[in-house]
């Protein structure tokens, strides 16, 4: 499992990348995260801006009946 969540984190670096740390963008690439039921496997990444925290602290309260922690390996 420990392989899955540095993927998604991995993932979730290069997105952030592409679009220059936008926080805009950033916004809607975490609501992507969020929306699939990701987002909580970014919330214990060491390099987020206090931005990115504050909105996946958000996300994952908002899209708490989302979030997949058992499925995981599946995906």
């Amino acid at each position: 499992m420990k392989n899955v969540i540095e993927d998604i984190q991995n993932n979730y670096r290069s997105e952030r990348l592409n679009v220059c740390f936008s926080i805009m963008d950033v916004e809607l690439i975490l609501l992507s995260y969020a929306e699939a039921g990701m987002i909580w496997c970014l919330s214990e990444m060491l390099d987020l801006t206090l931005m990115e925290s504050l909105m996946i602290e958000h996300f994952t309260i908002k899209y708490r009946h989302q979030q997949l922690y058992d499925d995981l390996m599946c995906m």
